[in-house]
Protein backbone atom coordinates (compact mmCIF):
# COMPACT_ATOMS: atom_id res chain seq x y z
CA UNK A 1 0.00 0.00 0.00
CA UNK A 2 1.09 3.40 -0.94
CA UNK A 3 1.27 6.32 1.38
CA UNK A 4 -1.46 7.94 -0.35
CA UNK A 5 -3.54 4.93 0.13
CA UNK A 6 -3.13 4.40 3.46
CA UNK A 7 -3.30 8.47 4.35
CA UNK A 8 -6.98 8.09 2.27
CA UNK A 9 -7.82 5.32 4.99
CA UNK A 10 -7.37 6.71 8.17
CA UNK A 11 -10.10 8.54 9.94
CA UNK A 12 -8.23 10.24 12.85
CA UNK A 13 -4.61 12.17 13.21
CA UNK A 14 -2.57 11.51 15.99
CA UNK A 15 -0.56 15.11 16.35
CA UNK A 16 2.89 15.75 17.76
CA UNK A 17 5.04 18.71 17.66
CA UNK A 18 8.55 19.05 19.02
CA UNK A 19 8.91 15.56 20.69
CA UNK A 20 11.36 13.06 20.45
CA UNK A 21 11.45 9.61 20.45
CA UNK A 22 11.87 7.81 23.46
CA UNK A 23 10.58 5.83 26.01
CA UNK A 24 7.84 8.37 27.06
CA UNK A 25 7.06 8.58 23.28
CA UNK A 26 6.91 5.33 22.82
CA UNK A 27 4.39 4.97 25.79
CA UNK A 28 2.53 7.77 25.55
CA UNK A 29 2.08 8.30 21.41
CA UNK A 30 2.85 4.92 19.63
CA UNK A 31 0.85 2.51 22.60
CA UNK A 32 -1.97 5.36 22.56
CA UNK A 33 -2.26 5.06 18.79
CA UNK A 34 -2.68 1.25 19.15
CA UNK A 35 -5.26 1.29 21.41
CA UNK A 36 -7.20 3.78 19.78
CA UNK A 37 -6.62 1.43 15.82
CA UNK A 38 -8.57 -0.73 18.03
CA UNK A 39 -11.71 0.75 18.54
CA UNK A 40 -11.43 2.40 14.63
CA UNK A 41 -12.46 1.10 11.95
CA UNK A 42 -9.00 2.61 10.17
CA UNK A 43 -5.41 2.58 11.71
CA UNK A 44 -5.02 6.30 13.39
CA UNK A 45 -1.93 8.44 11.18
CA UNK A 46 0.17 9.67 13.27
CA UNK A 47 2.00 12.98 12.35
CA UNK A 48 5.02 14.03 14.19
CA UNK A 49 6.77 17.28 13.61
CA UNK A 50 10.50 16.51 15.14
CA UNK A 51 13.75 18.50 15.88
CA UNK A 52 15.97 18.90 12.79
CA UNK A 53 18.67 17.32 15.19
CA UNK A 54 19.17 13.79 14.33
CA UNK A 55 16.22 13.52 11.99
CA UNK A 56 16.82 11.18 9.66
CA UNK A 57 17.95 8.64 12.67
CA UNK A 58 14.74 9.59 14.74
CA UNK A 59 12.25 9.50 11.36
CA UNK A 60 13.29 6.03 11.08
CA UNK A 61 12.98 5.10 14.42
CA UNK A 62 9.39 6.60 14.89
CA UNK A 63 8.47 4.71 11.70
CA UNK A 64 10.22 1.45 12.82
CA UNK A 65 7.65 1.51 15.34
CA UNK A 66 4.57 2.86 13.22
CA UNK A 67 4.88 2.27 9.56
CA UNK A 68 2.90 5.05 7.50
CA UNK A 69 3.94 7.72 9.61
CA UNK A 70 4.46 10.85 8.55
CA UNK A 71 7.68 12.29 10.42
CA UNK A 72 8.47 16.32 8.99
CA UNK A 73 11.20 18.65 10.61
CA UNK A 74 10.67 21.52 11.94
CA UNK A 75 12.06 24.40 9.86
CA UNK A 76 13.69 26.30 10.18
CA UNK A 77 13.27 25.85 14.12
CA UNK A 78 11.00 25.94 16.93
CA UNK A 79 10.56 29.84 16.76
CA UNK A 80 9.25 29.44 13.97
CA UNK A 81 6.33 27.87 14.45
CA UNK A 82 4.15 29.07 11.64
CA UNK A 83 5.66 27.58 9.26
CA UNK A 84 5.11 24.26 10.84
CA UNK A 85 1.20 25.55 11.02
CA UNK A 86 1.52 26.05 7.03
CA UNK A 87 2.86 22.46 6.25
CA UNK A 88 0.34 20.68 8.32
CA UNK A 89 -2.29 23.15 7.11
CA UNK A 90 -2.19 21.75 3.52
CA UNK A 91 -1.44 18.13 4.51
CA UNK A 92 -4.72 18.55 6.82
CA UNK A 93 -6.97 20.11 3.35
CA UNK A 94 -5.59 17.47 1.64
CA UNK A 95 -6.45 14.29 4.25
CA UNK A 96 -10.20 15.24 5.19
CA UNK A 97 -10.08 13.28 8.78
CA UNK A 98 -12.86 14.32 11.02
CA UNK A 99 -10.58 14.13 14.74
CA UNK A 100 -7.10 15.38 15.58
CA UNK A 101 -5.62 14.13 19.03
CA UNK A 102 -2.71 16.67 19.82
CA UNK A 103 -0.42 15.97 22.05
CA UNK A 104 1.15 18.83 24.05
CA UNK A 105 -0.18 22.77 23.86
CA UNK A 106 2.19 23.32 20.53
CA UNK A 107 0.58 20.97 18.72
CA UNK A 108 -2.87 21.40 19.50
CA UNK A 109 -2.77 25.24 18.71
CA UNK A 110 -1.05 24.23 15.06
CA UNK A 111 -4.58 21.43 14.96
CA UNK A 112 -7.21 24.41 16.06
CA UNK A 113 -5.97 27.07 13.64
CA UNK A 114 -5.69 24.09 10.91
CA UNK A 115 -9.09 22.60 11.38
CA UNK A 116 -12.20 22.85 8.73
CA UNK A 117 -15.13 23.29 9.94
CA UNK A 118 -16.46 19.53 10.48
CA UNK A 119 -13.40 18.70 12.56
CA UNK A 120 -13.23 17.79 15.91
CA UNK A 121 -9.75 18.51 18.10
CA UNK A 122 -8.93 16.58 21.15
CA UNK A 123 -6.39 18.17 23.38
CA UNK A 124 -4.06 15.95 25.04
CA UNK A 125 -2.45 17.91 27.73
CA UNK A 126 0.51 16.50 29.29
CA UNK A 127 1.18 19.22 31.99
CA UNK A 128 0.74 22.39 33.53
CA UNK A 129 2.69 24.47 30.41
CA UNK A 130 2.39 28.08 32.71
CA UNK A 131 3.64 26.71 35.26
CA UNK A 132 6.32 24.80 33.03
CA UNK A 133 7.42 28.31 31.75
CA UNK A 134 7.86 30.33 35.33
CA UNK A 135 9.25 27.47 37.56
CA UNK A 136 11.79 25.81 35.46
CA UNK A 137 11.99 28.15 31.98
CA UNK A 138 11.38 25.25 29.81
CA UNK A 139 10.67 28.16 26.85
CA UNK A 140 12.30 31.68 26.52
CA UNK A 141 11.31 35.27 25.72
CA UNK A 142 8.71 35.74 22.87
CA UNK A 143 7.95 32.13 22.31
CA UNK A 144 7.02 31.63 26.21
CA UNK A 145 4.78 34.39 25.82
CA UNK A 146 3.43 32.68 23.16
CA UNK A 147 3.24 28.86 24.58
CA UNK A 148 1.40 30.34 27.05
CA UNK A 149 -1.26 31.68 25.12
CA UNK A 150 -1.05 28.45 22.62
CA UNK A 151 -2.12 26.31 26.37
CA UNK A 152 -4.91 29.30 26.82
CA UNK A 153 -6.60 28.39 23.08
CA UNK A 154 -5.83 24.66 24.22
CA UNK A 155 -7.86 24.92 26.88
CA UNK A 156 -10.26 27.05 25.94
CA UNK A 157 -10.92 26.21 22.30
CA UNK A 158 -10.89 22.47 21.93
CA UNK A 159 -13.37 20.45 21.64
CA UNK A 160 -12.81 18.04 24.04
CA UNK A 161 -9.53 17.34 26.66
CA UNK A 162 -7.61 14.58 27.87
CA UNK A 163 -6.12 15.78 31.10
CA UNK A 164 -2.98 13.09 33.06
CA UNK A 165 -4.86 14.37 36.75
CA UNK A 166 -7.61 16.07 38.92
CA UNK A 167 -4.80 18.45 40.01
CA UNK A 168 -3.93 19.56 36.40
CA UNK A 169 -7.96 19.95 35.53
CA UNK A 170 -8.32 21.95 38.81
CA UNK A 171 -5.13 23.89 37.54
CA UNK A 172 -7.22 24.81 34.03
CA UNK A 173 -10.14 26.51 36.24
CA UNK A 174 -7.83 28.33 38.14
CA UNK A 175 -5.28 30.32 35.87
CA UNK A 176 -7.79 29.94 32.63
CA UNK A 177 -11.44 29.81 33.75
CA UNK A 178 -12.10 26.19 32.66
CA UNK A 179 -15.41 25.45 33.31
CA UNK A 180 -16.43 22.77 30.79
CA UNK A 181 -16.56 19.31 31.83
CA UNK A 182 -15.54 18.20 27.87
CA UNK A 183 -12.64 16.11 30.06
CA UNK A 184 -11.06 12.87 30.79
CA UNK A 185 -8.72 11.87 33.03
CA UNK A 186 -6.51 9.34 31.47
CA UNK A 187 -2.91 9.35 33.25
CA UNK A 188 0.33 8.17 32.22
CA UNK A 189 -0.54 3.92 32.13
CA UNK A 190 2.12 0.96 31.74
CA UNK A 191 1.57 -2.44 29.78
CA UNK A 192 1.64 -4.97 31.83
CA UNK A 193 5.14 -6.96 31.96
CA UNK A 194 5.48 -10.75 32.23
CA UNK A 195 9.10 -11.39 31.56
CA UNK A 196 11.80 -12.03 33.62
CA UNK A 197 14.01 -10.01 35.67
CA UNK A 198 17.72 -9.26 34.41
CA UNK A 199 19.72 -11.51 34.81
CA UNK A 200 22.91 -9.61 36.29
CA UNK A 201 25.16 -9.82 39.27
CA UNK A 202 24.70 -6.68 40.81
CA UNK A 203 21.03 -7.85 41.81
CA UNK A 204 22.04 -11.62 43.09
CA UNK A 205 21.69 -9.72 47.02
CA UNK A 206 19.66 -10.12 49.83
CA UNK A 207 20.12 -6.51 50.08
CA UNK A 208 17.16 -3.86 49.10
CA UNK A 209 17.34 -2.16 45.95
CA UNK A 210 16.16 1.13 45.28
CA UNK A 211 15.50 2.01 41.61
CA UNK A 212 15.24 5.57 39.99
CA UNK A 213 14.21 5.72 36.16
CA UNK A 214 13.90 9.21 34.19
CA UNK A 215 15.92 11.94 33.51
CA UNK A 216 17.63 14.65 35.17
CA UNK A 217 15.30 16.97 34.26
CA UNK A 218 15.14 20.18 36.47
CA UNK A 219 11.48 19.36 37.63
CA UNK A 220 12.65 15.73 38.43
CA UNK A 221 14.35 17.59 42.02
CA UNK A 222 17.90 15.75 40.92
CA UNK A 223 19.48 17.53 44.37
CA UNK A 224 16.74 16.42 46.56
CA UNK A 225 16.77 12.59 45.02
CA UNK A 226 20.70 12.47 45.47
CA UNK A 227 20.72 13.87 48.91
CA UNK A 228 17.89 10.95 49.97
CA UNK A 229 20.13 8.09 48.18
CA UNK A 230 22.66 9.35 50.04
CA UNK A 231 21.44 8.65 53.32
CA UNK A 232 19.99 5.29 51.98
CA UNK A 233 23.79 4.65 51.66
CA UNK A 234 25.30 5.90 54.38
CA UNK A 235 22.71 4.61 57.15
CA UNK A 236 21.58 0.99 55.63
CA UNK A 237 23.15 -1.60 53.58
CA UNK A 238 20.67 -1.29 50.55
CA UNK A 239 21.41 -0.67 46.88
CA UNK A 240 21.00 1.60 44.31
CA UNK A 241 20.03 1.58 40.54
CA UNK A 242 20.38 4.59 38.64
CA UNK A 243 18.93 4.44 35.08
CA UNK A 244 19.77 7.70 33.96
CA UNK A 245 22.39 10.23 32.49
CA UNK A 246 25.80 10.42 34.43
CA UNK A 247 25.95 13.66 36.48
CA UNK A 248 28.92 15.15 38.94
CA UNK A 249 26.88 13.85 42.41
CA UNK A 250 26.04 10.68 40.87
CA UNK A 251 29.59 10.11 39.86
CA UNK A 252 30.50 11.24 43.41
CA UNK A 253 27.90 8.04 45.02
CA UNK A 254 29.57 5.03 42.62
CA UNK A 255 32.55 6.43 43.85
CA UNK A 256 32.30 6.48 47.48
CA UNK A 257 30.27 2.97 47.34
CA UNK A 258 31.23 1.17 43.75
CA UNK A 259 29.31 -2.27 45.02
CA UNK A 260 26.04 -0.24 46.27
CA UNK A 261 25.79 1.99 43.28
CA UNK A 262 25.38 1.15 39.91
CA UNK A 263 24.41 3.83 37.26
CA UNK A 264 23.49 2.21 33.84
CA UNK A 265 21.40 3.44 30.45
CA UNK A 266 18.93 1.08 29.55
CA UNK A 267 17.09 0.73 25.95
CA UNK A 268 13.39 1.29 26.78
CA UNK A 269 13.01 -2.37 25.66
CA UNK A 270 14.59 -3.34 28.37
CA UNK A 271 13.48 -0.96 31.26
CA UNK A 272 11.21 -3.32 32.74
CA UNK A 273 13.16 -6.45 32.87
CA UNK A 274 15.59 -4.33 35.03
CA UNK A 275 12.67 -2.62 37.02
CA UNK A 276 11.55 -6.40 38.01
CA UNK A 277 14.87 -7.37 39.59
CA UNK A 278 14.45 -4.11 41.99
CA UNK A 279 12.19 -3.69 45.32
CA UNK A 280 11.38 -0.06 45.43
CA UNK A 281 11.06 2.69 42.86
CA UNK A 282 12.01 6.52 43.74
CA UNK A 283 9.78 9.45 43.05
CA UNK A 284 10.82 12.60 44.64
CA UNK A 285 9.69 15.63 43.58
CA UNK A 286 10.37 19.43 45.36
CA UNK A 287 6.84 21.32 45.91
CA UNK A 288 5.73 23.32 42.64
CA UNK A 289 2.56 23.23 40.57
CA UNK A 290 4.63 21.53 37.62
CA UNK A 291 4.77 18.39 40.13
CA UNK A 292 1.44 19.08 41.60
CA UNK A 293 -0.45 18.30 38.64
CA UNK A 294 2.26 15.71 36.96
CA UNK A 295 1.23 12.03 36.22
CA UNK A 296 5.10 10.83 35.97
CA UNK A 297 4.55 7.41 33.86
CA UNK A 298 7.26 5.95 35.90
CA UNK A 299 4.80 5.47 38.79
CA UNK A 300 2.79 3.20 36.89
CA UNK A 301 6.15 1.51 35.17
CA UNK A 302 7.52 0.89 39.19
CA UNK A 303 3.55 -0.79 39.94
CA UNK A 304 3.50 -3.08 36.82
CA UNK A 305 6.73 -4.38 38.07
CA UNK A 306 5.93 -5.17 41.16
CA UNK A 307 8.06 -2.23 43.45
CA UNK A 308 7.04 -0.54 46.27
CA UNK A 309 7.10 3.47 45.54
CA UNK A 310 8.50 5.71 47.66
CA UNK A 311 7.31 9.14 47.00
CA UNK A 312 7.02 12.74 47.98
CA UNK A 313 3.91 14.60 48.73
CA UNK A 314 1.42 16.59 46.99
CA UNK A 315 2.91 14.46 43.33
CA UNK A 316 -0.03 14.64 40.65
CA UNK A 317 -2.97 11.91 42.03
CA UNK A 318 -0.62 9.66 42.77
CA UNK A 319 0.72 10.44 46.44
CA UNK A 320 -2.69 9.77 48.09
CA UNK A 321 -2.99 7.00 46.07
CA UNK A 322 0.11 5.04 47.42
CA UNK A 323 -1.12 5.99 51.02
CA UNK A 324 -4.79 4.54 50.64
CA UNK A 325 -3.89 1.99 48.74
CA UNK A 326 -0.62 0.46 51.08
CA UNK A 327 2.19 0.03 48.07
CA UNK A 328 4.71 2.42 49.17
CA UNK A 329 5.75 4.83 51.88
CA UNK A 330 4.79 8.79 51.27
CA UNK A 331 8.01 10.83 52.56
CA UNK A 332 6.85 13.77 53.84
CA UNK A 333 10.71 14.39 56.03
CA UNK A 334 13.46 12.82 53.24
CA UNK A 335 15.80 13.12 56.59
CA UNK A 336 13.53 10.40 58.46
CA UNK A 337 14.44 6.81 56.03
CA UNK A 338 11.01 4.53 56.08
CA UNK A 339 11.28 0.47 56.78
CA UNK A 340 13.67 -0.81 53.74
CA UNK A 341 12.98 -4.41 54.04
CA UNK A 342 12.57 -6.80 51.08
CA UNK A 343 9.10 -6.78 50.04
CA UNK A 344 6.82 -10.74 50.07
CA UNK A 345 6.04 -11.92 47.13
CA UNK A 346 2.22 -10.86 48.01
CA UNK A 347 3.73 -7.42 48.45
CA UNK A 348 4.92 -7.15 45.10
CA UNK A 349 1.74 -8.52 43.72
CA UNK A 350 -0.50 -5.96 45.24
CA UNK A 351 1.80 -3.18 43.37
CA UNK A 352 1.36 -5.44 40.28
CA UNK A 353 -2.60 -5.67 41.18
CA UNK A 354 -2.79 -1.78 41.66
CA UNK A 355 -1.22 -1.04 38.45
CA UNK A 356 -3.50 -3.86 36.16
CA UNK A 357 -6.59 -2.35 37.64
CA UNK A 358 -5.80 1.32 37.64
CA UNK A 359 -2.85 2.47 35.56
CA UNK A 360 -3.37 0.50 32.35
CA UNK A 361 -5.30 0.61 29.42
CA UNK A 362 -8.26 -0.92 29.89
CA UNK A 363 -8.60 1.05 32.86
CA UNK A 364 -9.62 3.57 30.42
CA UNK A 365 -11.49 1.87 27.84
CA UNK A 366 -14.22 3.68 28.70
CA UNK A 367 -12.57 7.20 28.26
CA UNK A 368 -10.83 6.68 25.18
CA UNK A 369 -14.47 5.42 23.71
CA UNK A 370 -16.02 8.90 24.93
CA UNK A 371 -13.11 10.31 22.97
CA UNK A 372 -13.85 8.20 19.92
CA UNK A 373 -17.35 8.97 20.03
CA UNK A 374 -17.31 12.87 20.38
Amino acid sequence: MNLSQNIRQTDMIFLTFNDSPSGIFKSQVIEVCELFDGLIDSPVLLISFIPRQNYLFNRKKIQSWRSGSLVIPIIPGLRFWRVSLLVFWTINQFLGRNKIIARGSMACSIALKSRRRDQKVVYDARGAVKAEIDEFGVFQGALANEVIEMEKESVKASDFRISVSKALVDYWSEVYNYTSNQHAIIPCWSKAFDGRPIDHAFFKTSQSILVYSGSTSPWQSFPLLIEFISKVLKETDCKVLMMCKENDQLMTLESNYPDRVLRIFVEEENVHSYLKACDFGLLLRNQNLTNRVASPVKFSEYLACGLKVLITPNLGDYSELVRISNVGDVLHDIDILPLLEKPSFQQKQKSIDLAKNLLSSDAFLDAYNSIVKQ
